[in-house]
């Protein structure tokens, strides 16, 4: 699986590109491994002597968000990749480059509305009612709406991918 991944050597990645050794199966690994590691998170906390015991839930809380979100990504990616091949099965990353910012613009405006509806109810919820929300249901809470996200952002992206190359 990382037989053709380049960690470090971005001379050699590059030359291999500018030569045309380097296919677009080989881009979308990379591709999707960095999307795996750095869009995922590496939102581990540093958990600090004397901090509160529900420390761990963050812990866990984050671990799982990186799991869920690596699993969106690679999936997502291989849904993306798979409606561009059906297509005429060209300049996959380009489009998703040239896709991703207004796409996530879009997504950023909806998900503020989302965030608002959200501050509102937990309004209405704690200062009003007097209901206390623990931390595994804002976490939870936390978990899903990112996912949401990534997968609407995959979604859209398919959906223009699917107008870009020309697929069914």
């Amino acid at each position: 699986m990382f037989k053709d991944i380049y960690f470090l050597n971005v001379s050699e990645i590059s030359n291999r590109i500018r030569q045309g050794e380097f296919s677009q199966a080989m881009m979308l690994k990379q591709f999707i491994l960095f999307s795996i590691l750095f869009y995922s998170g590496f939102n581990l906390p540093i958990v600090l002597a004397g901090e509160p015991a529900n420390s761990w839930l963050v812990w866990r809380m984050n671990i799982l968000t990186i799991i869920v979100q690596a699993v969106i990504h690679y999936y997502g990616i291989w849904y993306t990749y798979q409606i561009n091949a059906k297509g005429d099965g060209k300049d996959y990353l380009n489009r998703v480059f040239c896709l991703a910012l207004p796409i996530s613009i879009r997504l950023l405006f909806y998900i503020l509305l989302v965030v608002i509806a959200i501050i509102v109810v937990f309004f209405l919820l704690v200062f009003i009612n007097n209901i206390e929300l623990n931390d595994y249901f804002v976490s939870a809470l936390t978990i899903v709406l990112s996912g949401a996200y990534s997968a609407a952002f995959y979604y859209l992206v398919g959906k223009y991918i699917r107008v870009c190359s020309g697929a069914a």
